[in-house]
């Protein structure tokens, strides 16, 4: 008779010996092979779905069963992480839009972005923005916004002269905010697009300007942008300083101009911004890194002069010039229904009366 040699424990079964299988637990956890998850009602599967917070692993629960393969286009808030473009717009595609009321999106490189959702009540968007991005959203109803949105670098033109390095907006005490950070280039390269091309903006009421302005002059800049803008009632404008780029600004600058464009024949026109006389809703103003430069004191009347200011913060720059606060204090003491506040750089305030 053949004796079958022993085997230790933990060892391996010799080669050709069928193992055996352990019976697959399903979804019911009591052994009994009933699926008692996927017999729930759709409302408490929907809730599952909701709180794993993502839609890419909502679509793969219909790897689970037949039951759950179409859910996830029923959920009422969406989050698309990290996404792909085409792999984003192919599950818009898919999803009913009308009963969303949450979309969170972050993807790269983005060229287009189109959503028509009417009960959307929160949406935030992370984007890389490739040069050819659009942005559509037909949401009326949304009460908080929260973009962030970097476009490849010198490819969106503000005025022709600078470009926009980063644009934010947010809701802010039920007041929309929209932040854009400017860059001014070393070299003079083409802007083939610009802002108002790329973007349908919701209403907003505040406006945030980070200018690094490489020593040139920003009054027509932003002139133009509250042109465009019109119901903007508090400003708040942010001058980043370097000394290793700050440059003489040479006379005759074309930053010096305002630029405009012709609707009718798209010819564009410079104008001496500082003579200009429009008509604003601004209310509120605060300058950061104030120096006190002429074409500072300028802009400051040409605020005074058009809007209905009622008040003015003012943050000096490390090295401000005296003249240019002497003359700034004057124009606070012009016009005595505004409050008027000054601030040195280490956040003291200055009594200019």
């Amino acid at each position: 008779m053949e004796l079958r040699p022993d085997r230790r424990p933990g060892s391996q079964p010799p080669r050709g010996a069928r193992r055996r299988r352990r019976p697959r637990r399903r979804l019911g956890g009591d052994g009994d092979g009933v699926d008692r998850i996927s017999g729930l009602p759709d409302d408490l599967l929907l809730q599952v779905l909701v709180r794993l917070r993502c839609a890419r692993a909502a679509v793969r629960t219909g790897l689970l069963s037949r039951r759950w393969r179409s859910l996830w286009r029923r959920l009422p808030g969406l989050y698309f992480r990290g996404v792909a473009p085409a792999a984003l717009e192919a599950a818009l595609a898919q999803v009913a839009l009308p009963n969303l009321s949450l979309l969170d999106v972050d993807v790269l490189d983005s060229h287009r972005f189109s959503a028509d959702a009417p009960m959307l009540k929160k949406f935030t968007l992370d984007a890389i923005m490739h040069r050819d991005f659009s942005m559509s959203l037909l949401a009326p109803m949304v009460e908080n916004h929260s973009w962030i949105c970097s476009p490849a670098p010198a490819t969106v033109g503000i005025d022709g002269m600078q470009c926009l390095h980063q644009l934010k907006l947010w809701t802010e005490e039920s007041n929309r905010v929209l932040c854009l950070h400017i860059r001014r280039p070393e070299f003079s390269v083409p802007h083939p697009r610009n802002l108002q091309e790329m973007f349908q903006f919701p209403d907003f009421s505040a406006l945030e300007l980070h200018l690094e302005t490489r020593g040139h002059i920003y009054g027509a800049m932003v002139l133009n942008l509250l042109r465009i803008c019109n119901a903007i009632q508090k400003l708040k404008v942010v001058i980043i300083r370097y000394k290793r780029t700050d440059e003489a600004c040479p006379p005759n600058c074309d930053c010096d101009q305002l630029q405009s464009a012709d609707l009718i024949d798209l010819q564009r026109e410079d104008l001496p911004w500082r003579s200009q006389d429009i008509s604003m809703v601004l209310e509120e103003v605060e300058i950061e890194n104030f120096r006190g430069s002429d074409h500072e004191v300028d802009f400051l009347k040409l605020l005074f002069r058009c809007a209905p200011l009622t008040k003015v913060i003012m943050k000096l720059a490390s090295k401000p010039s005296s003249i240019g606060c002497k003359e700034t204090y004057n124009i606070f003491k012009a016009n005595p229904s505004v409050e008027c506040y000054v601030f040195r750089k280490c956040g003291k305030a200055v009594n200019y009366a």
